[in-house]
């Protein structure tokens, strides 16, 4: 029972925070992008700044990936399977790669700039901004790269 509490509390706090800051992105659409439901379970709270809560959740989503796709970009020459890996890639993805990498950390100091100016009406436009960033280029890409990856291991092991 406490669950379901709990994620009702989620809901109506993601409904609410939505109204305030008259941002277009469903619950659906963040939780797909950050598991803000798992969060709020392992967690078991829900703060009275949510917004603040939410909005980090979705940037550490993706700032978890740099570090692969740093070690796509520059290997350490000691790690065998960054090294294979990093040698499959071609000038054009790696540029897509940094591309993806100067995103995250666009929307990471963003994020920092605006919890620091407390600026709210801008925490509904990031949201949108990184619901549309994973939808539209990081999904895919990090999508692309995990299949080539999974071939090239494949073809490996024949």
């Amino acid at each position: 029972m406490e669950k379901e509490k709990l994620l009702k509390e989620l809901r109506e706090e993601f409904d609410n925070l939505k109204k305030e800051l008259n941002f277009n992105s469903t619950f659906e659409e963040v939780d797909s992008v950050s598991f803000i439901e798992d969060m709020a379970l392992a967690t078991r709270y829900i703060s009275p700044r949510f917004s603040r809560q939410l909005i980090n959740r979705m940037i550490e989503s993706f700032y978890a990936w740099i570090g692969t796709m740093h070690q796509w970009l520059m290997p350490n020459p000691q790690d065998m399977i960054f090294m294979s890996e990093a040698n499959k890639l071609g000038e054009e993805e790696k540029k897509e790669i940094t591309r993806i990498i100067s995103k995250i950390m666009y929307f990471v100091r963003k994020n920092k700039r605006i919890a620091f100016e407390d600026k709210r009406i801008e925490e509904g436009k990031l949201i949108d901004e990184l619901v549309e960033f994973d939808k539209n280029e990081f999904t895919p890409a990090m999508t692309k790269y995990h299949k080539k990856f999974e071939s090239d291991w494949k073809n490996s092991i024949k």
